[in-house]
């Protein structure tokens, strides 16, 4: 399964593409086709975000576009988001979390032992269980 991100965590994390891919100026809108203003290549950090425009087919977006802090011409620039366009780890070496993780801290005591401790625990019983049976068919 990948890695599920909440866009509320990469803002402010800079983002690094893992392959060349376009920027724009503007992002499309309904009658818009925004044509890129450039190219980041494979490795390049592409910015610190500083917001994103959701997904809306009626604004002729199909993903989700990156608002990106102006760059060295002053402007915001926008990028669209797809499934391994940017580096997860360089993600988690600045700290975002994804859904997974934020579920898993939030976990009560007794909700982490019954969802860690508890199988192997179920698993030994009846491995043991197993066992004792093999040995007490072979008595007979």
């Amino acid at each position: 399964m990948a890695d599920v991100y909440d866009a509320s965590e990469i803002i402010d994390k800079a983002l690094v593409t893992n392959k060349a891919l376009p920027y724009y100026l503007h992002p499309p809108d309904t009658g818009y086709i925004p044509t890129p203003a450039g190219t980041f290549q494979s490795g390049d950090i592409a910015g610190t975000v500083y917001g994103w425009l959701d997904q809306d087919p009626a604004r002729n977006r199909n993903t989700l576009w990156w608002i990106f802090y102006p760059g060295a011409t002053g402007d915001y620039y926008y990028m669209p988001h797809h499934s391994g366009d940017f580096n997860i780890d360089v993600l988690q070496s600045q700290g975002a979390q994804t859904e997974a993780d934020k579920n898993a801290a939030e976990q009560t005591w007794y909700e982490k032992i019954l969802t860690q401790v508890l199988p192997v625990v179920a698993i030994s019983v009846l491995g043991a269980a197993l066992i004792r049976g093999y040995f007490s068919s072979k008595k007979n």
